[in-house]
């Protein structure tokens, strides 16, 4: 019932007005300043922020289905259709004869590869915008996770990503893969994971598991617990 509250209602159109000042105009993808860290974008159009924008829209139907008039709806769904389009047309990159999701955009043939674990492409297939078997998913995962690549920290105790924001592995990126699927690599890096006194922590030493950055992360920890729960107690399919 408490989504029939006016001032409910209220905030969700003024979240969609705020988004729709934010698309561009050519293409139905969406800008942003700021990465997922926080730290100043390079290219205006993620990815993976568009990714959320489309899972909102489907969300925000859902909820509103039977209080707000079927067209709103509708519209909402026709737009999350439109935005999945739009990633796969001008989002997706070709590198080393392969073809990967971009980190970043700017429309215009600028793009970077990059990720940032807490707002990761490896979380695609979880929220269902792809599969986790589809051929430019798997390369992108696969380049990320590139002993050569910067922040992959590939052949370490931790071996999972960081980011410019904290160069070290990410306790969010232990999360992410985790709703990926990678539970034996996670049984693998346990014994060493011992980051702040055993509480969640922002990044941790590549090497010995222990707090690098961010102690006593509590959002972070939330999510860990809950991608453990998903992990080990009711198995993604």
């Amino acid at each position: 019932a408490i989504l029939t509250e006016r001032y409910i209602i209220k905030g969700i159109e003024r979240i969609l007005s705020i988004l729709d000042s934010e698309k561009n105009e050519r293409a139905d993808l969406y800008e942003t300043f700021l990465q997922p860290t926080d730290d100043l974008i390079v290219y205006p159009y993620l990815t993976y922020d568009n990714v959320l924008v489309w899972k909102a829209l489907l969300c925000i139907a859902e909820m509103m289905t039977g209080i707000k008039e079927d067209q709103f709806c509708c519209s909402l769904k026709e737009q999350a259709g439109k935005i999945k389009e739009a990633v796969w047309e001008h989002c997706v990159f070709e590198l080393d004869g392969k073809k990967i999701f971009a980190w970043s955009t700017d429309l215009e043939g600028r793009w970077n590869v990059y990720d940032e674990p807490p707002g990761s492409l490896q979380l695609l297939p979880f929220y269902g915008f792809c599969s986790s078997a589809d051929e430019v998913y798997r390369n992108t995962v696969e380049y990320i996770r590139r002993p050569e690549y910067k922040y992959s920290f590939y052949g370490f105790n931790i071996a999972e990503i960081g980011c410019a924001h904290a160069p070290h592995p990410w306790v969010l990126s232990i999360a992410n893969s985790l709703l990926c699927g990678r539970k034996k690599e996670f049984e693998e890096m346990l014994p060493w994971l011992t980051m702040d006194q055993g509480i969640a922590c922002e990044s941790v030493d590549e090497d010995t598991g222990e707090c690098a950055t961010g102690e006593a992360f509590a959002t972070c920890a939330g999510f860990l617990a809950y991608s453990l729960y998903q992990a080990f107690y009711t198995p993604l399919t």
